[in-house]
């Protein structure tokens, strides 16, 4: 009998272990960050990002007083910090929801879509804020990413005015 409540507690402790490993792997994470570069690989999408931290409101004051900057409330109430100016190179999911400014409004593209656009191929390209130069080796784009399993799975340009 001993035995037994023995193998059930192993069990338990096995279940709950298994199930807060699922919740922790299926957790997303957004980052801001400056999209340098989309690439198309052999088998999908990668980009090239430089992470860095968006404050607004009084976070963005509070975090400009911490690093000597002037108050961002003067300017666009906005503060940037980027202590690591590293680029990373992550994978983007084939079926990845990216969303791009097209006449100043939201408009949701594939990852396909979004190559051509960079490439001044998809109609009406001109009229995306920010295109073509962004994300081809020109300005970079500022943008929110949302991570999930090792991967990005959206990508929303940031509007800065």
């Amino acid at each position: 009998m001993k035995t037994f409540y023995l193998l059930l507690f192993i069990a338990l402790v096995f279940a709950a272990v298994s199930a807060e490993a699922q919740t922790k792997k299926a957790a997303s994470e957004i980052k801001f960050g400056f999209l340098e570069q989309f690439e198309k690989t052999g088998g999908g999408y990668q980009i090239k990002i430089d992470y860095a931290e968006m404050f607004d409101g009084d976070a963005a004051e509070r975090e400009a007083k911490k690093d000597g900057e002037p108050s961002p409330g003067e300017t666009s109430g906005v503060y940037i910090r980027n202590r690591n100016p590293k680029i990373h190179t992550e994978k983007v999911t084939v079926n990845a929801s990216i969303i791009v400014l097209k006449n100043m409004k939201p408009l949701k593209l594939t990852a396909a879509n979004f190559d051509l656009l960079r490439g001044g191929k998809l109609k009406d390209a001109d009229k995306f804020w920010g295109f073509p130069q962004y994300g081809t080796g020109g300005e970079p784009m500022p943008c929110h990413v949302t991570i999930k399993n090792g991967a990005i799975i959206k990508i929303e340009q940031v509007y800065f005015p």
